[in-house]
């Protein structure tokens, strides 16, 4: 269908929607309020997978910042571990996912069916990934066990934006039509006339048809 095709328009769109979840997940895996603790009398407080939110006294307002020390069990707690190593997982395939699909639709291997349907699978994969950064949610030192409760935070509503955006991505890999059987009905009959064009030194068939002779009719002499 040439590079203009239905089937390129989808898979770029669907290389736009695996950068941009590629996005919004960096986004939600550094960010320092991913999820939002509040406490029984009054208080909140933000943490992130990496980072957490720290205040500075000064001497008009309160400043907040992100820090990266956080807390000593924050960075051993089992549920934050998980939820950075899938995040972080999730970030580097979906960095090489869209960079691979950009190579892909220059040199034209968008059209292969099992090229798409593979980056479809991973797409969802990375979706997959993402979803274990909620575990931040069951953090023991802040959400279980304490009184307070935790609820997603800024962090969060990225995160499951980024996973939709994987998943449409992934469905439309999966789903654009297969360009090769319709290009080959088209092709096939040009293919035809060409070789036959060249197998007749370009005449057509009417000129390389030869008209049979007309008999001669005997003339007698008397």
């Amino acid at each position: 269908m040439g590079a203009f095709g239905i089937d390129a328009i989808l898979y770029s769109v669907a290389t736009i929607f695996v950068i941009v979840a590629f996005s919004l997940t960096t986004a939600a895996l550094l960010v320092c309020d991913f999820v939002k603790v509040s406490y029984d009398f009054g208080d909140t407080f933000y943490y992130g997978i990496f980072s957490v939110t720290a205040t500075a006294m000064d001497d008009d307002s309160d400043s907040t910042f992100c820090s990266w020390t956080g807390l000593a069990e924050w960075w051993v707690d089992v549920n934050m571990i998980a939820a950075r190593a899938c995040g972080s997982v999730a970030v580097i395939v979906s960095l090489c996912l869209w960079t691979t699909l950009l190579c892909g639709l220059f040199c034209g291997c968008y059209k292969k069916r099992c090229f798409r349907i593979t980056f479809g699978i991973l797409s969802v994969v990375c979706s997959a990934l993402s979803g274990f950064m909620f575990m931040s949610l069951s953090y023991k030192g802040r959400c279980v066990g304490n009184t307070s409760s935790c609820s997603i935070s800024s962090g969060g509503v990225y995160n499951i934006i980024g996973m939709v955006f994987f998943i449409l991505a992934g469905f439309m890999f999966c789903c654009i039509p297969n360009p090769t059987d319709e290009e080959s009905a088209v092709a096939e009959p040009s293919a035809g006339v060409a070789a036959q064009s060249a197998a007749t030194g370009g005449k057509t068939i009417e000129e390389t048809t030869e008209s049979p002779p007309e008999p001669e009719i005997p003339v007698t002499v008397n």
